[in-house]
C-alpha cells in the first residue's frame, strides 16, 4: 500500500467519522437491503465519558 493511498483512506475516515450521520449511514444500509442493522432509539448509552 502507498503513502498517498494511506492518507487518502485517514482523510475520507476523518470526514466519515465528522461529517456522517449513523441515520444516513441506516437509510443507504436499508436501501441496500441490510436491515435490522442498529439497535432501537431507546437504547442509550449509560455512561456518557466514553463519548468523545
Amino acid at each position: 500500500m502507498s503513502s498517498s493511498a494511506t492518507i487518502s483512506d485517514q482523510l475520507l475516515f476523518e470526514t466519515i467519522r465528522h461529517h456522517l450521520f449513523t441515520a444516513v449511514v441506516g437509510d443507504v444500509m436499508d436501501q441496500m437491503g441490510l436491515l435490522h442493522q442498529f439497535l432501537p432509539p431507546a437504547i442509550k448509552l449509560c455512561d456518557t465519558t466514553w463519548l468523545s
